[in-house]
């Protein structure tokens, strides 16, 4: 980056304003008052510190929280040290490529070129790869990632992280065997994908079931690994 970074929600706010032209950013106009402040905003902070803790972000319809916990959170990331490494996941694949050509906008807008000097050298449908060796790669959760992950295997500054963007579409309600299936790949595959113990494992979401992927880790006795 070009000089000390400047703040994640300042960067937010900077970026919305300029380069998306948003200019009632954090204005309450669905009785959800303070929510970027008093939830995105501190749970990627504390994230970006390597405050290397799994989060749970269970918030309603266009609260834009995948874009404030998400595209946001990896764009600044990439910023501040280009090695960085996130495995962005959801059941939407679409969700998946609508998110991306937003991070891609952010990422070639000349207002990120003149706070950070990150370099990206080859994009696609499901990857961005910067000079300095980062990666973000994104992919559908039933669909295979093998030798992908998040995060790096330098444990001392945070470098990364799994991002898992809403796991349970609405109609996952009325598909139990579906919600189920979301479930046991979370157990069984995504959270082998962390590089080092360190790396976290960020939940972006809505409650739909007592049985979907937030219950199933509130439920559960073990911490989620």
């Amino acid at each position: 980056f070009r000089g000390d970074p400047i703040p994640y929600k300042q960067f937010v706010i900077t970026m919305e304003r300029v380069v998306f032209e948003n200019k009632v950013l954090l204005k309450d106009s669905l009785g959800f008052p303070n929510y970027l402040e008093k939830t995105i905003f501190p749970c990627v902070e504390r994230n970006l510190k390597n405050d290397a803790r799994n989060r749970l972000i269970n918030a309603p319809p266009k609260t834009a929280k995948s874009k404030y916990a998400g595209i946001y959170h990896m764009a600044y990331q990439m910023g501040v040290f280009e090695g960085s490494r996130f495995l962005y996941i959801s059941t939407d694949e679409k969700l998946l490529a609508v998110q991306l050509r937003i991070l891609l906008e952010i990422m070639q807008s000349s207002l990120y070129k003149g706070t950070f000097t990150t370099e990206i050298t080859s994009r696609s449908l499901l990857n961005i790869s910067t000079k300095g060796g980062g990666i973000i790669s994104s992919r559908g959760i039933l669909a295979g990632i093998t030798g992908l992950g998040g995060g790096t295997f330098d444990t001392e500054r945070y470098t990364g992280s799994i991002i898992f963007d809403e796991p349970h579409p609405a109609h996952h309600l009325h598909q139990p065997s579906l919600m189920q299936e979301v479930v046991n790949k979370f157990y069984d595959t995504l959270v082998t994908r962390r590089r080092n113990i360190n790396v976290p494992i960020i939940i972006i979401g809505q409650r739909i079931s007592d049985n979907d992927l937030f219950g199933a880790l509130l439920r559960s006795e073990r911490e989620y690994p």
